[in-house]
């Protein structure tokens, strides 16, 4: 195989191996850049289920104080809800983490759940924690939990008596108020508080190694889009040199050689002799050569078809063609037209005393006297053996006339025959019998009119036989 098209075939594997590590590198990209959604998701997740923590202890808190302080049943309700919402006993109302509690019970607590009961501790364990930042987190919720066994107490205290009374909701507040409230407050708020800083350095740790390799994967991205993209254009410099000029010109040619144009050939620039526009341009030149040696053959099958093979005039086929036109268009125009058939004289005698050679070349300078003594519309044929015929085509339409005038010519064909002859080294003197046929009819036979002219011939022959 030829190096050039190696060569553009190690390039277009180049591509191929290049565009696959190009859609594997994008893949990776996206995955990486995923990443960095699910670490910030998850960073995200995380505060929202430490601060629910943190929030629901605030509103149980409020809500018991509530109760204490105004004696309302509603807010021992939502205390004993959110309880059982974060201890997984109750469903969680939709967007439940996004609202503190007085809104939700407004509006988001009527609504369907969107997750079947799962306590908050459960929801943490879930959440992909690490051990001791779960720790951290079930160390608040069971200070969470004692805190509620105190709330619980108050809740009892103020319900001790019927109506109750003001030293027992003031005996009930200063449970919910003193400092060893407080106290218990802050064991749960400061696990959180670890909690959050610990997870804090963690998962932002995730995002930044998230966000480091997704920008290193985006860098060898680039630079193999580059490196692509430089072998594409080496590329498209090998299929330029491989198909030998531009893309429109090779479209070109093909077009001219579909559609059989194989003369104008069209050059082939110096450097690109071993590229497609050159192979075509050598198949084009090789078809042009097949065209013109089949031109060549038809032409030498119609000669056959047609002429005579010795001495190039029509042969008795052509003949017959033109006398019908020629019998058509006499009728047609009102002139006549006549047949000369002419038989040389002596003929027998030159071929058995000299041979066929020289009786062949006695033919050849026959017809060349011929075409000399008619007009060049005029059709000279040889029928065979030594016999030949003379068409003369618009001789008028008078038949006196048109005779006299074929007359003539015959006059003048039997001058130019009875010359002499020089064939080699045999000098020959011959002659010719002729006889004429006339016609005017486009319904004539042909054969008819020949005979005709050669009855007269023999009648002529017979009248100067000695």
């Amino acid at each position: 195989m030829r190096p050039e098209p190696l060569r553009f075939q190690r390039t277009i594997l180049q591509i191929l191996c290049s565009i696959a590590m190009f859609a594997v590198l994008f893949l990776v990209y996206v995955r990486w850049e995923k990443q960095i959604d699910v670490a910030n998701e998850t960073r995200q997740q995380s505060f929202l289920l430490s601060s629910e923590l943190r929030q629901t202890s605030d509103e149980l808190t409020r809500m018991v104080r509530s109760y204490v302080a105004t004696g309302d049943i509603r807010y021992k309700q939502y205390y004993q809800e959110i309880l059982d919402i974060r201890n997984g006993v109750a469903p969680r109302p939709k967007d439940y983490r996004y609202v503190y509690w007085d809104l939700a019970v407004a509006d988001a607590r009527r609504q369907s759940p969107r997750d079947p009961a799962v306590s908050l501790l459960e929801l943490m364990r879930r959440s992909g924690f690490t051990p001791a930042e779960f720790a951290k987190l079930a160390q608040a919720q069971v200070h969470s939990d004692k805190l509620t066994a105190t709330e619980f107490s108050a809740i009892a205290l103020f319900e001790s008596s019927s109506p109750p009374s003001e030293a027992q909701r003031t005996q009930a507040l200063q449970l919910l108020y003193d400092p060893p409230y407080h106290q218990a407050k802050s064991r749960i708020m400061q696990p959180i508080h670890d909690f959050q800083r610990m997870m804090d350095l963690r998962t932002l740790e995730a995002v930044r190694l998230a966000e480091h390799r997704a920008a290193l994967v985006r860098t060898v991205f680039v630079l193999f889009g580059l490196m692509l993209i430089v072998i594409q254009w080496r590329a498209y410099r090998t299929l330029h040199t491989v198909l030998g000029g531009a893309l429109d010109e090779l479209h070109e040619l093909i077009n001219r050689l579909r559609g059989g144009d194989f003369h104008a050939i069209t050059p082939v620039p110096p450097g690109r002799e071993d590229s497609v526009m050159a192979w075509l341009v050598d198949t084009q030149a090789a078809l042009q050569r097949q065209q013109a040696e089949r031109e060549q053959l038809e032409q030498e099958l119609r000669d056959l078809a047609f002429h005579d093979a010795l001495t190039q005039l029509p042969n008795r086929r052509q003949l017959l063609d033109r006398l019908k036109h020629a019998s058509a268009s006499s009728k047609r125009h009102n002139s006549h037209g006549a047949v000369l058939f002419l038989d040389l004289n002596k003929f027998k005698a030159l071929n058995d005393t000299h041979g066929h050679e020289v009786g062949d070349q006695l033919l050849v300078q026959v017809a060349q006297r011929l075409r000399l003594a008619t007009r060049e519309n005029d059709t000279v044929a040889r029928l065979g053996g030594d016999e030949f015929v003379v068409l003369l085509e618009d001789l008028g339409p008078d038949a006196a006339q048109a005779t006299a005038y074929a007359t003539q010519v015959a006059h003048k064909i039997a001058l130019a025959l009875a010359e002499e002859y020089t064939l080699g080294q045999v000098h020959h003197q011959g002659s010719a019998s002729i006889g004429i046929g006339l016609f005017l009819s486009d319904t004539a036979d042909p054969d008819a009119i020949i005979k005709t002219a050669d009855a007269a011939m023999y009648q002529n022959k017979k009248q100067r036989a000695p």
